[in-house]
């Protein structure tokens, strides 16, 4: 009996689904993507499998309830720390290094109406001072750069692999995201995919890649980089250090889907690395530790996507932020067809993504002792980093136009709120 056309249709649409999900055909990826194509993935990976907000340990309990500073005055700040006197230091999507002092008569952080310093094009993201007063920063877009203590001059580290390294010699630097220094000065940072962010257009039509005729100056988007390495499907994350003495970079270890947010361990053994497409922080162990370039699970089923990581003031936990809920629709996740088709729809017609401000604390083997959430991003949102100083938690914010923070004695005892109901 001879098939009638709509079941020609759904055996074509099976076979294509099916050559899609073994990797027989591939789909391409748009622009910054050069050559990359949605793969499949491990089950274990995709479709993400998230921890519920209403029952378990991550119910919320406590309201993040922050005070919003220089609203208005910034503009995409990844990062927030501290100079050595005191000074409050942010970096813009536009590459801009700000600063803001106390107010002496106040106390209050009043804003400096002129950048400390400009990097030129990028994407300033993690950044931390080194033990000269050098404000080493990780630029997604140029690679590990240093302002210079004094001068201001903006220096070059690295952006390629040495090609001493034992691990993947001689390849370059895509994706620099975050950083921690250790006392020797080695710097350990993370290169997160081998997509390169590109500057897009800030427009108020949400068109991918249409210049806005009112000439709103754009930026490196990084969210895009991003979401395209996440539709990419393959590990390429890696974690890698610097050595000053001798101005080498190795890879410490690879293969993980966007490694992220980066902390030294108390004792400097390991480093504590979010791992974004897999919502989870790993334990990485450093050299010359028998099981260096070797990871653990600290936590992991996190109920958001892990951004950032900084160790508390008593050095015996780590703040970890949260930067995205994950939303039903990437439930489909799992497909590479639906992967790769996703990458090709335009801005404003893909599912968005519910705005939040949310931060946990954990300490080295996996204990929760602070989870802190404001569901509607009311009074801190898109949350990339947190950095505890002076009593108080100070957050970034990836995408609006002002930072946050929240008086930690104002919080529940760390333990009291956190339960398995």
């Amino acid at each position: 009996m001879a098939m009638t056309p709509g079941k020609l249709v759904w055996i074509a649409f099976a076979w294509l689904w099916f050559s899609i999900a073994a990797g027989w055909i591939k789909i391409p990826l748009p622009y910054p993507a050069v050559d990359q194509y949605a793969n499949p993935t491990p089950q274990h990976v995709y479709p993400w499998r998230p921890s519920r907000l209403d029952k378990g340990l991550f119910k919320i309990r406590t309201k993040l309830n922050a005070t919003r500073l220089f609203e208005g005055q910034i503009s995409g700040s990844e990062s927030v720390t501290m100079t050595a006197d005191g000074r409050f230091i942010m970096l813009d999507r536009y590459g801009a290094v700000k600063e803001a002092s106390k107010d002496p008569n106040t106390g209050e952080m009043v804003m400096n109406p002129k950048p400390l310093a400009y990097l030129g094009p990028g994407r300033p993201l993690g950044a931390k001072y080194d033990a000269h007063g050098n404000l080493v920063i990780c630029d997604a877009f140029k690679g590990l750069i240093m302002l210079e203590a004094g001068t201001n001059r903006v220096v070059l580290l690295t952006n390629h692999i040495s090609s001493t390294s034992p691990l993947e010699p001689n390849t370059p630097v895509t994706y620099t995201n975050d950083l921690d220094i250790a006392t020797d000065g080695t710097i350990y940072f993370t290169d997160s995919a081998d997509i390169n962010p590109h500057r897009n257009a800030q427009h108020v039509n949400n068109v991918t890649h249409i210049v806005s005729i009112k000439g709103v100056s754009g930026y490196y988007d990084t969210v895009k980089g991003w979401a395209l390495g996440m539709l990419q499907g393959l590990p390429k994350g890696r974690l890698l250090a610097y050595y000053p003495h001798n101005k080498t970079t190795h890879v410490i270890s690879w293969g993980f889907y966007y490694s992220n947010g980066v902390a030294l361990s108390q004792d400097e053994r390991s480093v504590a690395l979010c791992e974004t497409d897999r919502l989870r922080v790993l334990r990485i162990h450093l050299p010359p530790h028998e099981r260096a370039g070797m990871s653990d699970i600290i936590i992991d089923k996190l109920p958001g996507t892990p951004d950032g990581i900084s160790r508390s003031a008593d050095g015996q936990s780590y703040w970890v932020s949260l930067v995205a809920n994950i939303p039903s629709f990437t439930k489909w996740f799992g497909s590479p067809l639906v992967r790769g088709l996703l990458g090709h729809i335009p801005e404003n017609l893909r599912p968005q993504v519910p705005t939040w401000g949310a931060v946990l604390k954990v300490t080295e083997s996996g204990q929760l002792l602070q989870w802190l959430v404001d569901l509607k991003g009311e009074t801190a949102s898109k949350i990339p980093s947190a950095h505890e100083e002076d009593g108080r938690l100070y957050f970034g914010n990836l995408a609006g136009d002002y930072v946050s923070y929240v008086n930690l004695a104002d919080l529940p005892p760390d333990g009291s709120q956190i339960g398995d109901d």
